[in-house]
């Protein structure tokens, strides 16, 4: 089992990688946006443009990394609740 600070740790290790994650999310999202037109001239609706999007190697990286995002949102929060129950524990509490 960890201790606190090793958790605490390893959560400012995931917290600067989701940053860094997010980033390179915004920068996807902002091509997404500078090709939306040029893309949805090639099809008739707006669902067939998201379709054609994650089609792309940049629509694929782009459902990577929100998944990658949740999975680290999951993580994060076990870690906390983890040294929440720890702390809890320092005092008798549970």
């Amino acid at each position: 089992m960890k201790t606190p600070r090793e958790l605490s740790e390893e959560l400012l290790t995931l917290s600067g990688e989701y940053s860094n994650k997010t980033d390179e999310l915004n920068e996807l999202l902002d091509l997404k946006a500078d090709n939306w037109e040029s893309l949805r001239k090639l099809v008739k609706s707006d669902a067939s443009c998201d379709k054609k999007w994650e089609a792309l190697p940049e629509g694929k990286r782009e459902r990577r990394l929100r998944l990658l995002l949740k999975s680290y949102e999951k993580r994060m929060s076990a870690i906390k609740t983890s040294i929440q129950v720890m702390e809890g524990e320092a005092r008798s509490i549970w």
